[in-house]
């Protein structure tokens, strides 16, 4: 649908807007990589290893529909299809995803119902995203929050079978609401959230802080269903794993089956690990290592604390200019995901950047940053693309990006 809005830009010039909606230019850009990504493994087929386990239909959909399935991806479609009870790792990966995978598998083959789900629900977080840049910052915002949800490098797991999109679509559904006041709404949807990812659990103090302007009249009580509901949820999934493995804690467990273990300090403690990671790795980079493994390690090491850098200074803007709520989400994301980091000497904060992905107000803050600036505008889009095609490329061949 073609739109024409007006919006006002940080200079304070008047721009005419005339664009797609911003979930639709995010849907055409995403497809618009899956598709070519798709061509490149018709073109030059995986082959041993990248070979995809799963398949839909037959040998053209599986190339597109499984042109992303690597890595966590098999773990979760192994959780949709055997479930727990057969490998300890795969507690590690809560069940909200592939629930609803399993109940697609239905009607679809199963790695077709995974991606189609991802990307309907990550649709649908944009959208939620989008309602709150424009209540925030306008409708350029808006619209430039999608571009770069869009756009970022490991993006491409909107369209795989990765739990992603359902996080975003929660996650942004229930801070959405609440900005409504709709608690009960806003607490189930915190409640999908911790069902798919335990870093839901960052929802909880940003709900209240929504909520806490309206207490006085309509009373404490009326903040219950912010945490009750997703406390609920994350009792009913320690029980579902206690039926499943004899274990209610399973899913705290099984992140040392990964090498992860939660620090004294916590995301302090995993922050000065990253960043001693990143330190040792420019030093060994500057010598040029023959191993290519270590290489790799080192690379994605500085990444991942550059990233961690930005991320933060990005929450600090938030708290600063659009307000505590947005903040605070920001900040419990970027705790919870670091506070338990790898410790055996490889990635310290892998799969960081995906955690960023779905702290959404990262987004809105930098869509901010980047309005009434052509120049930045256009490199900012410019390079991620560039990196998110090469990513996209390289995880299709079962290369590690995040």
């Amino acid at each position: 649908m073609i739109t024409g809005v007006r919006s006002v830009t940080d200079d304070g010039a008047l721009a005419r807007v005339d664009r797609l909606s911003p979930w639709a230019s995010f849907a055409l850009i995403r497809l618009g990589f899956w598709f070519l990504t798709a061509f490149t493994v018709l073109w030059y087929p995986e082959q041993g290893a990248g070979v995809p386990v799963f398949t839909a239909w037959g040998k053209l959909p599986s190339v597109v529909f499984g042109a992303f399935e690597h890595w966590d991806a098999d773990w979760f479609l192994g959780v949709a299809r055997w479930g727990y009870k057969s490998d300890p790792h795969r507690a590690a990966y809560m069940p909200g995803f592939p629930a609803l995978v399993h109940a697609g598998s239905w009607i679809v083959p199963m790695l077709a119902a995974a991606v189609l789900i991802a990307f309907a629900a990550a649709i649908a977080g944009v959208v939620y995203t989008t309602r709150i840049a424009r209540d925030l910052a306008g409708d350029a915002v808006a619209h430039d929050t999608a571009i770069l949800l869009a756009v970022y490098p490991v993006a491409l797991v909107f369209t795989a079978p990765y739990s992603e999109g359902l996080f975003l679509f929660a996650a942004a559904g229930s801070l959405y609401y609440g900005t409504r006041g709709r608690n009960w709404t806003a607490g189930l949807f915190a409640g999908v959230a911790v069902a798919t990812r335990v870093t839901g659990l960052a929802v909880i103090p940003a709900l209240v802080v929504l909520a806490w302007p309206s207490v006085r009249k309509r009373g404490v009580l009326s903040l219950a269903p912010l945490v009750a509901l997703p406390l609920a949820s994350l009792v009913a999934v320690s029980a579902y794993y206690q039926s499943q493995v004899g274990d209610s804690l399973a899913w705290v467990h099984a992140k040392a089956q990964w090498e992860r273990h939660v620090q004294t300090l916590g995301p302090l403690e995993g922050g000065w690990m990253s960043a001693k990671a990143a330190y040792h790795a420019v030093v060994s980079l500057w010598g040029v290592p023959a191993n290519r493994e270590a290489t790799n390690i080192f690379a994605f090491n500085i990444i991942d604390f550059l990233l961690l850098v930005f991320s933060i200074a990005l929450t600090v803007w938030l708290f600063r200019h659009l307000g505590a709520a947005w903040g605070v989400y920001s900040a419990g994301l970027i705790a919870l995901a670091t506070a338990a980091p790898v410790t055996d000497g490889g990635e310290v904060l892998q799969s960081f950047p995906r955690y960023v992905l779905v702290d959404f107000p990262l987004f809105i803050a930098g869509a901010s940053l980047l309005q009434g600036g052509t120049t930045r505008r256009g490199f900012a889009f410019g390079a991620l693309t560039a990196v998110a095609a090469v990513a996209c490329i390289a995880f299709s061949r079962k290369l590690w990006v995040s």
